[in-house]
């Protein structure tokens, strides 16, 4: 054979496959982005944990329900002897204080604005229909009862400016299901929302504009947000515009506010069981995503990616924000029973 002579190139094959399955995929690919955006994400990091830790070890069941306004204090609930008690305790774990001593159940402490007072639900008078009170934490012999047992009270959250609280209320007849905020000044109460499928949960924004809380309107548990309308003299509020925070078959529930009012942080079960996960906020004052306002009020849209922050086979729920927006506590099972968690976070990315 001369040594000029070159091997013969094997014949390309083209596939079937290439010349039309993989060019269709790509059509379909491209089609799902436009028409559903949301569920085309990457993962995405908004913050980074740089330490996940118990905080202390105590005897019986405790989970902290809020921070005190200076980030030195929490106050957690905790059951030592069958019946829950408000308490109060330095981040570190020491300087156990315990406010309340009755046989019922104290619950959803929250510290006010100004660290002056806590507000908490208490089944006390009634062992069926719990409701509002507020104690001093420096003088818990100082308590004052806000409502009057014609039904019941749940999850009370302050507004910034602590003129206000939120809270789901359980009527004794239907609709059974409310959301309301009360003006302390003079006890006057305005029903956000009547529904028998609220969950409720509310927090307010740190600007006091949006309320978030959980609901299964839907069907299936979200968090939604909820403009609201300022008090004013002789007019009642409008009624809140509402929007869908979360789009997921889970069950996601105990949305917490980040102090500078971009990101919530929330329980989910999405990943198998429940963990600590965090969006950010999108801009209610955007159009909506393609034609989704509904005349009920309702606009639906395509919400951000939200980032998983906790990956433990225990279950992990909720969390509250730190005054600074650096860390995160939670509650655990981890040990066997439920404990103060810690998470401190860095920003992926520096501040707007």
């Amino acid at each position: 054979m001369s040594p000029s002579r070159r091997a013969a190139r094997p014949a390309r094959t083209v596939h079937f496959s290439q010349r039309f399955i993989l060019p269709l995929i790509g059509c379909l690919v491209v089609f799902g982005c436009a028409r559903f955006p949301w569920r085309w994400h990457l993962p995405t990091t908004l913050f980074i944990v740089t330490r996940e830790s118990a905080i202390a070890t105590l005897e019986g069941d405790q989970y902290v329900t809020s921070w005190s306004p200076d980030g030195t204090r929490l106050a957690l609930m905790r059951n030592l002897s069958g019946n829950w008690d408000v308490w109060t305790m330095g981040v570190d774990g020491t300087h156990l204080q315990q406010l309340t001593h009755e046989p019922s159940r104290d619950d959803a402490a929250a510290w006010s604005p100004d660290g002056r007072r806590l507000l908490f639900t208490s089944d006390r008078v009634n062992r069926i229909w719990p409701d509002l009170w507020l104690i001093d934490p420096e003088h818990p012999e100082m308590i004052e009862r806000l409502s009057r047992g014609d039904g019941k009270y749940f999850s009370p959250s302050w507004s910034p400016d602590g003129s206000q609280i939120a809270f789901e209320f359980l009527p004794t007849g239907p609709p059974y299901k409310e959301l309301r905020t009360m003006r302390l000044a003079d006890r006057a109460v305005h029903v956000l929302s009547t529904e028998d499928i609220l969950r409720s949960q509310p927090a307010w924004s740190p600007d006091g504009k949006l309320l978030a809380f959980t609901s299964d309107r839907t069907g299936n548990p979200e968090i939604w947000i909820a403009e609201l309308s300022p008090f004013e003299p002789g007019r009642p509020p409008f009624p809140p515009l509402v929007h869908q925070l979360t789009h997921d078959p889970g069950i996601d529930r105990d949305p917490a506010w980040s102090p500078d009012g971009r990101f919530i942080a929330f329980t989910s079960n999405r990943s198998g069981n429940e963990d600590i996960w965090v969006m950010a906020v999108p801009d209610f004052g955007a159009p909506p995503s393609n034609d989704s306002e509904r005349p009920s009020g309702l606009i639906h849209h395509a919400p951000p990616t939200p980032q998983q922050l906790t990956r433990h086979p225990a279950a992990d729920h909720y969390a509250r924000w730190s005054p600074d927006g650096r860390r995160l506590i939670f509650t655990s099972n981890r040990s066997g029973h439920e404990e103060p968690w810690l998470l401190e976070l860095e920003p992926s990315q520096p501040s707007r």
